[in-house]
């Protein structure tokens, strides 16, 4: 978009400096002033019309018919500045977008440019004016194929890493599910394995140690050790039955295979403590989830390769993400089946979402209450401070 109006501000600057140049030469003819300045205008109305109508490209052939008239009626005829309005015209009109008025709008400011020729001699002889109409035309045709060639192959590109990318997720959500099956497989047989021996052991021991009646002592210690052991496969059952997204730091992990996958930078900031709170696996999945749709969201609408999240404890009594990324303007929008499921997710765990547009940013703000008690790893929080000695959560990706 900014190159595209760059390049409008370009070709504009240039016309206007060939008028001035124009203007000027003809100063010392004071008759013909105001007729050329009446031909200036109308070339610009012309010219600034186009995208007003369907198919306005073809108004700049008036431009043309009012160069090409100020050229021959109120201009000497020894200035070659027309010819180059001509010139510009023409590549305007062969480098547009539209190719059903490509054509005779070239067609038509060429025929234009040949006006002045009628019964005065010009500064360029006419068949160099005539060379140089077929050389641009040639190398506007040619320009226009090139540009067409290299938009296509940028769609083509544009598909197939969406494509890429669609199947990168189906092999990782394939990965995830054989992951999470055979972690279930585990669990099942060390529940129904191990879980099952070193409870027929603890029984055997009660029994032994109530039939000898002598070495309680060291039959207690047996009987703890297994114990021990008991508890232990079942906390680490416990464990393989989780959810495989645990804990805030998976968020680095998302963001570091969405940078990988979809070529964006993600500029992620966090205040101290953010990541290592512990909160339920519920509150954790919902920030997760927030984050991924606002990035999938940013790389679906946004023009920018650049995307800011943060995470951050307001008062220590919340936590809040947000996703941040630029637009090119600011819209009307309606929130897709993404956006809705998000908030109902994140609603279901007492919070809420934001959705922020701007003239420039397209803000997805999730703020999530802290409890006075967040259960997760048997920590006890307040106001969103770790108990001591509470381990950060980790990540299981």
């Amino acid at each position: 978009m900014g190159r595209e109006i760059a390049g409008f501000l370009i070709r504009v600057g240039a016309q206007v400096a060939l008028w001035i140049g124009l203007l000027t030469r003809a100063a010392e003819n004071a008759e013909s002033r105001p007729w050329l300045l009446a031909a200036c205008a109308l070339y610009f109305s012309f010219y600034f019309l186009p995208p007003l109508f369907s198919r306005g490209r073809l108004l700049l052939i008036g431009s043309a018919l009012a160069a090409a008239s100020a050229q021959r009626w109120f201009t000497s005829g020894e200035s070659a500045i027309p010819f180059l309005l001509y010139y510009l015209l023409l590549l305007e009109c062969l480098f547009a977008a539209d190719d059903r008025d490509k054509i005779p709008t070239a067609s038509g400011v060429a025929l234009a440019s040949l006006l002045p020729y009628a019964g005065k001699v010009q500064a360029l002889p006419l068949i160099f004016h005539l060379f140089l109409l077929c050389l641009l035309a040639f190398a506007g045709i040619k320009g226009s194929e090139w540009r067409r060639m290299a938009e296509e192959r940028r769609e083509m590109y544009v598909g197939l890493a969406g494509e890429y990318r669609r199947l990168k997720r189906r092999a990782y959500e394939g990965e995830q599910s054989a992951r999470i099956e055979e972690r279930n497989r585990i669990a099942r047989d060390m529940h129904d394995s191990v879980g099952h021996h070193l409870t027929a052991l603890l029984i055997q021991i009660e029994v032994l140690r109530q039939q000898s009646g002598r070495d309680e002592n060291r039959l207690a210690l047996i009987k703890a050790l297994a114990k021990k052991s008991l508890e232990e496969t079942r906390t680490a059952v416990r464990a393989l039955h989780e959810k495989e997204i645990q804990g805030l730091s998976s968020v680095i992990h998302l963001i570091r295979r969405l940078e990988t996958d979809s070529q964006i930078r993600v500029n992620f900031t966090a205040k101290q403590g953010a990541l290592s709170i512990p909160l339920s696996a519920d509150k954790c999945v919902a920030i997760y989830r927030g984050i991924q749709e606002g990035l999938t969201n940013a790389m679906r609408h946004s023009f920018a390769r650049e995307v800011d999240v943060s995470l951050d404890l307001p008062g220590g009594k919340s936590i809040r993400f947000e996703v941040s990324n630029r637009i090119r303007e600011a819209k009307p929008y309606r929130e897709g089946f993404g956006l809705k499921a998000l908030r109902e997710r994140v609603e279901q765990v007492g919070g809420r979402v934001e959705i922020v547009p701007s003239r420039e940013r397209f803000t997805v703000r999730g703020i999530i209450p802290l409890d006075e008690k967040e259960d997760v790893h048997g920590q006890r929080t307040a106001g969103g401070r770790s108990a001591p000695g509470a381990p950060g959560i980790e990540d299981d990706h």
